[in-house]
Protein backbone atom coordinates (compact mmCIF):
# COMPACT_ATOMS: atom_id res chain seq x y z
CA UNK A 1 0.00 0.00 0.00
CA UNK A 2 1.60 3.51 -0.99
CA UNK A 3 1.32 6.26 1.62
CA UNK A 4 0.35 9.46 0.78
CA UNK A 5 1.80 12.32 2.50
CA UNK A 6 0.28 15.97 2.20
CA UNK A 7 1.94 18.43 0.72
CA UNK A 8 2.42 21.49 2.45
CA UNK A 9 2.35 24.26 0.45
CA UNK A 10 3.65 28.15 1.95
CA UNK A 11 1.46 31.20 1.41
CA UNK A 12 2.94 34.41 1.21
CA UNK A 13 1.74 37.57 4.08
CA UNK A 14 -1.49 38.60 2.67
CA UNK A 15 -3.33 42.12 2.89
CA UNK A 16 -6.67 40.44 4.62
CA UNK A 17 -8.44 43.90 5.32
CA UNK A 18 -7.28 46.94 3.14
CA UNK A 19 -4.77 47.21 0.39
CA UNK A 20 -2.52 49.99 2.12
CA UNK A 21 -2.18 47.47 5.42
CA UNK A 22 1.52 46.41 6.00
CA UNK A 23 1.38 42.45 5.59
CA UNK A 24 1.37 40.43 8.75
CA UNK A 25 2.23 36.77 8.98
CA UNK A 26 -1.08 34.46 7.76
CA UNK A 27 -2.07 31.25 8.13
CA UNK A 28 -4.93 29.55 6.60
CA UNK A 29 -7.36 26.97 8.41
CA UNK A 30 -10.10 26.27 5.87
CA UNK A 31 -12.54 24.96 8.82
CA UNK A 32 -12.39 28.43 9.99
CA UNK A 33 -13.73 31.00 7.11
CA UNK A 34 -16.90 32.11 7.43
CA UNK A 35 -19.26 30.13 5.20
CA UNK A 36 -16.81 31.80 2.15
CA UNK A 37 -14.55 30.12 -0.43
CA UNK A 38 -13.17 31.09 -3.53
CA UNK A 39 -13.73 30.19 -6.83
CA UNK A 40 -11.71 30.06 -9.86
CA UNK A 41 -13.39 30.07 -13.41
CA UNK A 42 -12.33 30.31 -17.37
CA UNK A 43 -15.67 31.84 -18.01
CA UNK A 44 -16.94 35.34 -16.92
CA UNK A 45 -17.67 35.31 -13.45
CA UNK A 46 -21.34 36.57 -13.74
CA UNK A 47 -22.17 34.07 -15.94
CA UNK A 48 -20.87 31.29 -13.41
CA UNK A 49 -22.36 33.04 -10.75
CA UNK A 50 -26.15 31.74 -11.46
CA UNK A 51 -24.72 27.85 -11.56
CA UNK A 52 -22.43 28.03 -8.35
CA UNK A 53 -25.63 29.60 -6.57
CA UNK A 54 -27.71 26.54 -7.60
CA UNK A 55 -25.26 23.99 -6.67
CA UNK A 56 -24.31 25.82 -3.52
CA UNK A 57 -28.34 25.62 -2.92
CA UNK A 58 -27.44 21.85 -3.27
CA UNK A 59 -24.93 20.98 -1.13
CA UNK A 60 -25.60 22.61 1.47
CA UNK A 61 -29.48 23.45 1.56
CA UNK A 62 -28.95 25.80 4.94
CA UNK A 63 -26.13 28.34 3.71
CA UNK A 64 -27.94 31.08 1.51
CA UNK A 65 -25.43 32.92 -0.83
CA UNK A 66 -25.67 36.56 -0.21
CA UNK A 67 -23.01 38.01 -2.52
CA UNK A 68 -20.84 36.86 -5.18
CA UNK A 69 -18.18 39.61 -5.94
CA UNK A 70 -15.02 39.16 -8.65
CA UNK A 71 -11.50 39.85 -6.91
CA UNK A 72 -11.16 43.09 -9.40
CA UNK A 73 -14.38 43.88 -7.93
CA UNK A 74 -12.73 43.76 -4.36
CA UNK A 75 -9.89 45.54 -5.57
CA UNK A 76 -11.58 48.02 -7.23
CA UNK A 77 -13.89 49.33 -4.36
CA UNK A 78 -10.99 49.16 -2.03
CA UNK A 79 -8.76 51.70 -4.07
CA UNK A 80 -11.46 54.40 -4.88
CA UNK A 81 -9.90 57.13 -2.33
CA UNK A 82 -6.50 56.98 -4.39
CA UNK A 83 -8.53 56.92 -7.90
CA UNK A 84 -10.59 59.92 -6.35
CA UNK A 85 -7.16 61.44 -5.45
CA UNK A 86 -5.82 60.73 -8.86
CA UNK A 87 -8.67 62.38 -10.89
CA UNK A 88 -8.78 65.20 -8.68
CA UNK A 89 -4.71 65.78 -9.43
CA UNK A 90 -5.15 64.94 -13.04
CA UNK A 91 -7.70 67.79 -13.06
CA UNK A 92 -5.49 69.96 -11.47
CA UNK A 93 -2.56 69.86 -13.34
CA UNK A 94 -4.61 70.30 -16.34
CA UNK A 95 -6.16 73.72 -15.22
CA UNK A 96 -2.41 74.14 -14.08
CA UNK A 97 -1.30 74.07 -17.30
CA UNK A 98 -4.75 75.62 -19.40
CA UNK A 99 -4.07 79.02 -16.62
CA UNK A 100 -0.99 79.80 -17.59
CA UNK A 101 -1.22 78.87 -21.36
CA UNK A 102 -4.41 81.03 -21.06
CA UNK A 103 -2.26 84.18 -19.52
CA UNK A 104 0.59 84.03 -21.62
CA UNK A 105 -2.23 84.25 -24.52
CA UNK A 106 -3.78 87.28 -23.26
CA UNK A 107 -0.16 89.12 -22.69
CA UNK A 108 0.94 88.00 -26.22
CA UNK A 109 -2.38 89.16 -27.60
CA UNK A 110 -1.86 92.49 -25.53
CA UNK A 111 1.50 93.39 -26.98
CA UNK A 112 0.96 92.95 -30.30
CA UNK A 113 -2.50 94.75 -29.96
CA UNK A 114 0.00 98.03 -28.53
CA UNK A 115 2.89 96.91 -31.40
CA UNK A 116 -0.04 97.04 -34.28
CA UNK A 117 1.07 100.26 -35.29
CA UNK A 118 4.97 99.64 -34.97
CA UNK A 119 4.09 96.46 -37.50
CA UNK A 120 2.36 98.54 -39.81
CA UNK A 121 4.82 100.84 -40.52
CA UNK A 122 8.04 98.00 -40.15
CA UNK A 123 5.28 96.11 -43.22
CA UNK A 124 4.83 99.70 -44.68
CA UNK A 125 9.01 99.95 -45.33
CA UNK A 126 9.51 96.36 -46.88
CA UNK A 127 8.94 93.88 -44.03
CA UNK A 128 8.12 90.57 -44.77
CA UNK A 129 5.47 88.76 -42.86
CA UNK A 130 8.06 86.50 -41.90
CA UNK A 131 10.35 88.72 -40.39
CA UNK A 132 7.03 90.23 -38.72
CA UNK A 133 6.28 86.98 -37.50
CA UNK A 134 9.76 86.05 -35.62
CA UNK A 135 9.61 89.58 -33.85
CA UNK A 136 6.27 88.35 -32.29
CA UNK A 137 8.14 85.16 -31.71
CA UNK A 138 10.89 86.36 -29.97
CA UNK A 139 9.00 88.37 -27.62
CA UNK A 140 6.46 85.79 -27.09
CA UNK A 141 9.98 82.94 -26.16
CA UNK A 142 11.13 85.95 -23.85
CA UNK A 143 7.99 85.54 -21.81
CA UNK A 144 8.30 82.21 -21.82
CA UNK A 145 11.94 82.27 -20.36
CA UNK A 146 11.02 84.52 -18.19
CA UNK A 147 7.89 82.46 -16.62
CA UNK A 148 10.19 79.36 -17.22
CA UNK A 149 13.02 80.96 -14.73
CA UNK A 150 10.31 81.86 -12.42
CA UNK A 151 8.72 78.98 -12.32
CA UNK A 152 12.07 76.79 -11.44
CA UNK A 153 13.28 79.05 -8.92
CA UNK A 154 9.91 79.20 -6.90
CA UNK A 155 9.55 75.15 -7.12
CA UNK A 156 13.41 75.18 -6.05
CA UNK A 157 12.31 77.30 -2.90
CA UNK A 158 8.93 75.48 -2.22
CA UNK A 159 10.98 72.10 -1.98
CA UNK A 160 13.27 73.60 0.19
CA UNK A 161 10.22 74.79 2.21
CA UNK A 162 8.09 71.40 2.54
CA UNK A 163 11.47 69.42 3.40
CA UNK A 164 11.56 71.42 6.04
CA UNK A 165 7.60 70.73 7.14
CA UNK A 166 8.03 67.36 6.53
CA UNK A 167 11.18 64.96 8.08
CA UNK A 168 10.81 61.93 5.74
CA UNK A 169 10.84 63.47 2.72
CA UNK A 170 14.06 63.08 0.78
CA UNK A 171 15.31 64.79 -2.16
Amino acid sequence: MRRITPRIKSAGDAKAIELRDTPYPTIYFNMFQENQFELRTEVDPERAAGTVRKMVRDVLKTVPVKTVTTLADQVDSNIVPERLIATLTEFFGCLGAVLPGTGLYGLLAYTVARRTSEIGIRMALGATTSSVGWLVLRDFLGMVCVGFVAGVSMVLWSRRLATSFLSDLKW
